[in-house]
């Protein structure tokens, strides 16, 4: 009696063992299931995206050449180096095109901050008012990036005007 009470226990023990490993072995399973299940998720959004730039841009070599004109264009914005007698030059030429009467350019020392550098410019001008608004409209409309940090106007005989600008590069 005590040997087959003994085999009775040994049996539920192993039935029991087999039981939680089978258990444990299942919600291993559940969780891979669940970790595969995302990734189907994240796969099926990046084939959705795909498949909308490609409805989007039907041609896509001339989406590569648009990406690459304003590839071209953000390089012309942001260049490598600050180049500043070439900047100096334009906002010179932008004051002569416009008709202003360009008395002080004085560029500032580049400061490097967060990877891009910005160098400030002192801009003294005078002239009249459409033509300080056809300076301002080209040095906007300009290829390099320009902030206009300050502005004082002075009306005496002409429009006379002092720009705090600011110009950036990705580098000194």
């Amino acid at each position: 009696m005590k040997v087959q009470w003994g085999i009775f226990a040994g049996s539920v023990f192993l039935l029991a063992g087999i039981w939680l490993c089978l258990a444990w072995q299942g919600v291993q399973l559940a969780d891979e299931m669940q970790q595969r299940e995302g990734r189907l998720q994240e796969l099926k959004a990046q084939a959705a995206a795909l498949q909308a730039l490609q409805s989007e841009h039907n041609n896509l070599e001339l989406y590569q050449l648009e990406v690459a004109g304003k590839r071209e264009l953000a390089e012309k914005m942001l260049p490598g180096e600050m180049e500043s007698a070439v900047l100096l030059d334009s906002i010179k030429k932008a004051a002569d095109s416009s008709g202003m009467e360009l008395r002080e350019l004085v560029p500032g020392q580049p400061d490097m901050e967060d990877g891009v550098a910005d160098m400030a410019v002192k801009v003294k001008l005078s002239g009249d008012y459409f033509s300080l608004l056809d300076f301002l409209r080209r040095v906007q409309n300009g290829t390099r990036l320009i902030h206009i940090d300050t502005m004082d106007l002075i009306q005496h005989q002409d429009l006379e005007c002092q720009l705090g600008m600011k110009v950036f590069a990705e580098k000194v």
